[in-house]
This record gives structure tokens, C-alpha cells and sequence, in this order.
């Protein structure tokens, strides 16, 4: 009798666990909290990075990266990951509660700074997390063939893998996972899909992914 498969649940959060794009949100609390609290050098940084963003001059990890490395007040990620609960898809996080696995993984492109926060409050058993993090001034995006990378990292056993989200991106997960449950997926995420040979389920509530 062959080795038993470990049993994975891999759950991607913005547009899937939750129904917004989080990290535009952060930049917004980080420019607004600090404004309000007189915290002059996190407002005059963040604008500066974000107008510097704007207009060209910096990529979008760059930016992340500088985000994730200023130094501000511990308690904004805790608060700015509570205001994200309101977000919460009920469907998935009830599915993702009744699936009968060994691991639960959350696997996301956002930063840890508010991530390691958040998984604690979702309303799932998470027991391992994947997130974007900067190590010795690098930024390790946790995105696309990385969730792969990561997850065999520390999982390096043979898995059977279901994966909850809604995007596109995450099609090279999609490759190594036995089950793909695609969340409010538009059109042209299911079109890529599909063109991929993937097959999937779907779970419909709230608004389309883009």
C-alpha cells in the first residue's frame, strides 16, 4: 500500500478570502493614520514614494519593498488588519472551515507586515502562512511560480493539493493542485484557465475578480 498524500488547503485572500485588493488599501491607511496622528515622516515618505510611483519613476516592488521597510507605530498593521474583516467572503471561509485537511495554508501576494496580523483574525485554521516579505533589502514576492516555490519549501512530500482563488496568476499553483476552486472569476481568468487544460469548480458571491 502506497504512502498516504499530505492533504493541503491553499487559500489565495485578496479577491478570494477577502473581496477587495488589499495592499491599495494599506498605502491609504498608512498616508491617512499618520496624518491624522502627526507622524509627519511616514505621510512625507509614503506620498513621496506613492507620487514617485505614479508617475514612473519607481516599479511597483520597489515601492512595495520601501513600504514594507519604513518605520512606523506596530499597532497600524493590527488596526489596519482589522478594518479588512468587513471584506471577509463568508462562502470561502465557511468551505475552506469544512474541508477535512491536514494543513491549512494561506498563500499571499500581500505584505507580511499586515498579513501575520490578519491570518490570525479570519475566521480560518490556518496553520502556515506564505507571504510577501524582504529579507537583507530583497523583496520575496509571494507571487505566481514563487507560491510553488514556497510551498514546496515546506512541504517538500508528495501533496494533494486544493486551491481556493480568483486569479490568473496563481495558474502555476493551479498545475500542481489535484483540486482548483476558482472564486468570482471573470471572464478572462476563466478563458486563461481553460486555455491551460485546467479543470475547475467555482464559488459565485459578491463581485467578478478582474
Amino acid at each position: 500500500m502506497g504512502k498516504r498524500r499530505e492533504k493541503i488547503i491553499l487559500v489565495d485572500l485578496d479577491g478570494t478570502l477577502i473581496s477587495c485588493n488589499s495592499f491599495p488599501k494599506w498605502v491609504a491607511f498608512l498616508l491617512l493614520s499618520s496624518f491624522r496622528q502627526l507622524r509627519w515622516w511616514v505621510t512625507v515618505k509614503v506620498a513621496f514614494w506613492l507620487l514617485w510611483r505614479k508617475l514612473g519613476f519607481s516599479s511597483h516592488q520597489c515601492f512595495k519593498r520601501d513600504l514594507m521597510g519604513l518605520t512606523y507605530p506596530d499597532f497600524y498593521d493590527l488596526a489596519f488588519a482589522k478594518t479588512l474583516l468587513p471584506y471577509l467572503n463568508d462562502a470561502v471561509v465557511a468551505a475552506v472551515q469544512a474541508e477535512d485537511a491536514a494543513v491549512r495554508v494561506l498563500s499571499t501576494a500581500a505584505p507580511v507586515n499586515y498579513a501575520a496580523h490578519l491570518v490570525d483574525l479570519l475566521g480560518v485554521d490556518f496553520q502556515r502562512m506564505h507571504s510577501t516579505q524582504v529579507h537583507e533589502g530583497q523583496l520575496c514576492e509571494n507571487v505566481g511560480a514563487h507560491k510553488v516555490h514556497y510551498l514546496r519549501r515546506d512541504f517538500p512530500g508528495d501533496l494533494d493539493i486544493t486551491l481556493y482563488t480568483d486569479h490568473r496568476d496563481d495558474i502555476p499553483l493551479m498545475k500542481v493542485s489535484a483540486n482548483v476552486i476558482l472564486v468570482n472569476p471573470s471572464k478572462k481568468c476563466a478563458a486563461a484557465i481553460e486555455s491551460c487544460g485546467i479543470k475547475y469548480s467555482k464559488i459565485l458571491s459578491g463581485i467578478e475578480s478582474t
